[in-house]
């Protein structure tokens, strides 16, 4: 794990996109997706191209998470938010979604249990097993495994450009090798190949916008952007699923 005390000179601050204009896009994305598995029919091009620009927002709200952990005045409450808003979520996310599993903010949690076992746990066998503990827990959490290892992968790269370009790759392929996994039981290799390519344009555009349009220099903000991150995740599931309850 690298010094996570460290902030690299190196990183980007020259990009054209603040950092709450990039969450803007994640957030577009998102609802693109989720519009799509709730409303459009399944297996069709229109379903496939929106889900597939979705896969843009975790793996931007992991980075931004790694990246949050340093700027935040204190874990516990950066902690305690997630946490809440994950409860108040739960619900509208079982109910628009039809899903079983806990929705994205406790990913996020978790994610942020492993930046501080990172960061905190000096013991490699100790750090280890509380990493693996994390992991295994996610598989009851949306993004299951996934959020967690490109976490670590951003945690690993942290301030160093070049390294953040690597975890990304690793990240991409990593999504690309369980999509093909999980195609290939319903269709021929070759058809899984061409689906897990499109599967990866979220993840890799996050990669490109995080290294080329980002202005970490770019402090430009409001007090209450803030609670509208959190806030939209319950609001437009709970708005998606009223319209669904509508057409019923």
């Amino acid at each position: 794990m690298s010094d996570l005390s460290e902030i690299s000179k190196n990183e980007n601050g020259e990009g054209s996109m603040s950092r709450n204009a990039i969450k803007y896009l994640a957030m577009a994305a998102m609802f693109c997706n989720h519009f799509a598995y709730i409303f459009l029919k399944e297996g069709s091009t229109g379903q496939e191209v929106m889900v597939d620009i979705g896969y843009f927002t975790a793996i931007t709200m992991c980075y931004f998470l790694v990246e949050g952990y340093h700027y935040t005045r204190s874990v516990k409450n950066y902690a305690l938010r997630l946490l809440v808003f994950g409860i108040l979520s739960q619900i509208p996310f079982m109910l628009a979604l039809k899903q079983t599993n806990l929705n994205m903010m406790f990913s996020l949690l978790l994610c942020l249990g492993v930046v501080w076992v990172a960061d905190h746990v000096k013991h490699k066998g100790e750090k280890m097993l509380w990493l693996c503990v994390l992991v295994i827990c996610s598989l009851w959490t949306d993004w299951a495994l996934l959020a967690p290892v490109f976490t670590m992968l951003f945690v690993n790269a942290y301030g160093d450009r070049k390294k953040v370009s690597l975890a990304y790759g690793k990240a991409v392929g990593l999504f690309f090798l369980l999509n093909v996994l999980s195609y290939r039981t319903d269709c021929g290799l070759e058809s899984a190949l061409i689906h897990s390519a499109c599967a990866c344009i979220g993840p890799a555009a996050s990669g490109v916008v995080i290294q080329c349009v980002y202005n970490k220099a770019d402090k430009t903000a409001h007090g209450w952007e803030k609670w509208f991150f959190y806030g939209f995740y319950p609001v437009h599931l709970l708005l998606l699923w009223m319209i669904q309850f509508a057409k019923v």
